[in-house]
């Protein structure tokens, strides 16, 4: 990565696969040095050490959903699994075909999470209400 200088972003395509810590830190560090795309199957970064207190205080969690447009101002989204990397290209999900020049694969684990941010809010807001009724 030390060869992504901000003189010229041509012959600087950066994917990064995966929004989570490591992902998003990468493309928003990189934003204005080279032209990022990050690719991730959700929309949004969770700041996940804050999950439990957002479980029990569902309006909580609004600060910690953020939409990966929201700090990636200088960058793309695409929003789809990776399913295939080659040596210049990398595939998702819903058929787009991604150059690049350097990769960052930063996929963490794999979790069955929502895809938007609100379904998230809504998840958080289910649970409490559901947590509210059984402690009746």
């Amino acid at each position: 990565m030390e060869g992504i200088g901000s003189s010229s972003r041509q012959g600087r395509r950066v994917v990064v696969i995966g929004g989570g810590i490591g992902g998003s830190l990468a493309a928003k560090s990189l934003q204005f040095d080279a032209d990022v795309t990050l690719i991730d199957p959700k929309e949004y970064f969770e700041i996940t050490w804050a999950s439990l207190r957002s479980m029990v205080e569902p309006s909580f969690a609004e600060r910690t959903l953020i939409n990966h447009k929201s700090y990636l101002k200088n960058g793309r989204v695409v929003t789809s699994p990776a399913i295939n990397i080659t040596e210049t290209d990398v595939t998702t999900a819903d058929g787009a075909v991604i150059g690049y020049d350097y990769l960052v694969i930063a996929t963490g684990h794999n979790d069955l999470l929502p895809k938007t941010r609100q379904e998230k809010l809504s998840q958080y807001q289910a649970g409490m209400i559901s947590n509210l009724i059984s402690s009746s």
